[in-house]
């Protein structure tokens, strides 16, 4: 039985027990940082930092694959217009973490909804606010703005993995119903 490259089965073969979305930034005090990570609770802290330091040798816009520990990352580097960051750029990474490697028609969807996201934020004006949570005193009249900014990105983060793997998810629900 030939599969549709995007069909559920296929994507289910592709990957099973570890599918998380991180984005990570550039924080000016601490270098880069996790901004958010879905779903919450299943990639350690420690894996989380070692997929972090990745960004750390990244200079342009560019997809790369970091594995380590029987862990993969697939990762898009890139940077937003700011007006409140060193260099007036945003440093930022977004990474799909999988315990196997993807599939190309997998990896298409990942590279595709990665690249809706960047060219997203890239064309929203002020979402590098979302940065500075941590930074809210230097910038109080915008708080508002941060924190609107900042729910924005994480349900855009969190709609790119259900666009990556819902598919794979409902499969998973219907076999367990049954």
């Amino acid at each position: 039985m030939d599969l549709d490259k995007s069909s559920p089965e296929s994507i289910k073969e592709a990957v099973e027990a570890l599918r998380v979305i991180e984005f990570y930034y550039f924080d000016f005090k601490v270098g880069p940082a996790l901004f958010y990570s879905y779903p919450k609770g299943k990639f350690s802290k420690e894996l989380s930092d070692r997929v972090c330091e990745a960004m750390d040798i990244q200079d342009s816009e560019t997809n790369f694959t970091y594995s380590f520990e029987g862990i993969i990352s697939l990762n898009h580097y890139f940077k937003i217009d700011s007006e409140w960051a060193r260099g007036k750029k945003e440093m930022c990474m977004v990474s799909i973490i999988l315990d196997k490697e993807a599939k190309p028609e997998l990896k298409d969807k990942i590279t595709t909804s990665c690249g809706n996201l960047m060219k997203a934020m890239k064309l929203s004006k002020g979402m590098y606010s979302a940065f500075y949570k941590d930074h809210v005193k230097a910038h109080e009249e915008d708080k508002d703005e941060i924190l609107s900014n900042r729910s924005m990105l994480k349900a855009s983060i969190k709609n790119v993995h259900e666009e990556i793997f819902g598919d794979y998810d409902l499969i998973v629900q219907s076999n367990s119903e049954t």
